[in-house]
Parts: C-alpha cells; structure tokens; sequence
C-alpha cells in the first residue's frame, strides 16, 4: 500500500488523511474537493473518465464491470459516496429507473467487496442520500426516526442509505438526507431563477408544497464536519433550518434580484402532462426538520434563504 504522506509544523506531527470521493466531477463533489485541499487533506477521485474540474487523482472503475483501477483503494482512510446518475435528468421509463437506482447502490458493494478481500481499515464510509426519503403529502415535520414514504423516489433513497449501511461492521458509517441544492450554476437555481429574472417567475402548482433546501457550501461542509467529528454516526436530514414552500422560495428569488413575482402558478396539469410521474418532484415535497444535525454541533454558514440567495447571487 502507499505510504501516508507527513508534514510537520511547530514540532508536531500530523498525518494528512486520504480521502477517496466518488462522483467528484459533479457540483457537490468539486466544492467538497476543494474545501477538503484548502484543508490539508488528500483527495483523490474514483470515476469513469479521468476528467476532473480539481487537480486530483482520478482513479477508474466500472461498477458494471466490477473492477476498480489497481492504487485507488492504497491508503484511503475515507470514503466520500456522491456518485448517481441525476434523478431528473430523463424521463423516468422503468429502464432510467433501473439505472438510477444501480447508479447509486453498485459503487458501495464494489467498494465494500474490495475493502473486505484487502482486509483493509476504513475510518468512515460517507454517502450523500435524499430528504425524499419521507413521505410528502402532509405538513408532518419529518425526523430521522421516521418511517421512509413510498414510491420509486423513496425507494431510492432505502436502497441508497442500505448500500451505505453495509460498511458499518467496518467503519464509521453516515448518510445526509439532503434536499435542494442552490449553486448559482447549477441545479434548481438556474432553472427557477432564468425566468424570475425576466419578470416570468412563478410558483408551480398550488406552490404550497415543501420545498427543503441547503446552500451547496454547507452540502459541502457536511461531509468535513463528518471527518472532524469521531463521533457522528447514521442518517440525518442535511436541509436548512428554514422551511420553505415552492412559492415563498420562488419570491426569495424575485427579492433577490429585483424583479417582483406576480404571475399566476403554473397548473399542475401542465406539469404532470409534460413531466409525468417525475412531475412528484416539483409538486410534493417532505417538510422534515435538521435539529438532529444541529443538535450534534452542525452550524450553517446559510440557515435563511435570504443569505443563501445573496451569497450566490453576488458571486
């Protein structure tokens, strides 16, 4: 295996830790890459290709192949799980679904299958998971002791959080439930915010609907908070304090770059015609609560949609 690499500073020792991230090319992963850099930290990529937007090492696998390029597994102290084909990305046919779901569970059983024939230590197994987890047709405040909705979407996220669940006689083992993302662009912000910034803004459906939500640098700084803290085990809901309907986030929007929202919501019809069974995602969503990740010493850089939304839009 590759020697641990060392740095000295006042007379002290510290071993820089290696952490190894899948889907790091993505927008979470490349955000995290370069917080854990800033940090100190080893960082190398697992993927398909070796492009990356970070200067780090990326090591290749092929979770359909079952093989894992020979060196990326030395040394690691850390697994970072973000690899997943995106759930809105295409029409969910029973094929997509099949591929979403391997997307996300077949990483951590190769994964899981090497380690254990290396007979190699892992300090902690990290997995980024959904807020979808839980049932969306009521204002229930949802928390981690929760039984899991149904649905393909929920389903998802069980056979996420399992994947991940499967290292823990080996390591430390903890899933974040997250919601909405805001990067400027990136994600839902850039599709929201496009038409807002026109005066074409508008909120969907009966805009009632929950709508969790965390700024990607906190998304980001969860996972160096799982690092830090030795203690911190299992699943927690990683969604911003702040609870907010589709409506209210859409004129968060309009406030923050100086066009009203006035337009009548967009009909739900619409959205099922054009969207089918994925229109769930913009039309229902779970109100669940982030006291437990508070509780454990978690603090947010952005707790309020306002800040949130300042902070990207003056970037």
């Amino acid at each position: 295996m590759a020697e641990k690499q060392y740095c000295s500073f006042n007379c002290y020792l510290f071993v820089m830790e290696k952490i190894l991230i899948t889907g790091g090319s993505g927008m979470l992963g490349t955000r995290l890459t370069k917080r854990l850099l800033k940090e100190g930290y080893q960082v190398a990529h697992l993927g398909r290709s070796r492009n990356s937007r970070n200067p780090v090492k990326v090591w290749l696998w092929d979770t359909r192949k079952g093989t894992i390029e020979a060196g990326a597994l030395d040394g690691v102290d850390y697994i970072i799980h973000l690899a997943g084909e995106g759930i809105a990305d295409g029409k969910w046919t029973e094929a997509r679904k099949h591929s979403v779901l391997r997307s996300r569970i077949d990483g951590p059983a190769l994964l899981f299958r090497k380690l254990k024939e290396r007979n190699q230590p892992l300090k902690g197994f990290f997995s980024a998971s959904g807020i979808n987890y839980y049932n969306a047709t009521s204002d229930n405040i949802h928390n981690e002791e929760d039984k899991p909705g149904e649905g393909f979407v929920s389903n998802v996220v069980i056979e996420w959080e399992k994947a991940a669940h499967q290292f823990d006689d080996l390591c430390r083992v903890v899933c974040f439930r997250f919601g909405m993302l805001l990067d400027k662009n990136e994600g839902a912000i850039p599709r929201i915010g496009f038409p807002v910034q026109f005066g074409l803004g508008a909120a969907i459906g009966s805009g009632k609907q929950w709508t969790p939500w965390m700024h990607a640098d906190d998304a980001a700084r969860c996972f160096l908070f799982a690092i830090q803290n030795k203690s911190l085990n299992g699943n927690f809901n990683a969604i911003a304090p702040q609870h907010l309907s589709n409506k209210e986030l859409t004129k968060a929007i309009g406030r923050a770059v100086g066009m009203p929202v006035f337009l009548p919501n967009v009909p739900a019809f619409f959205i099922r015609l054009a969207f089918g069974e994925m229109s769930q995602l913009v039309l229902e969503g779970p109100r669940a609560s982030s006291e437990k990740l508070i509780q454990s010493g978690f603090t947010f850089l952005y707790p309020d949609i306002d800040s949130a939304l300042s902070e990207i839009y003056l970037m």
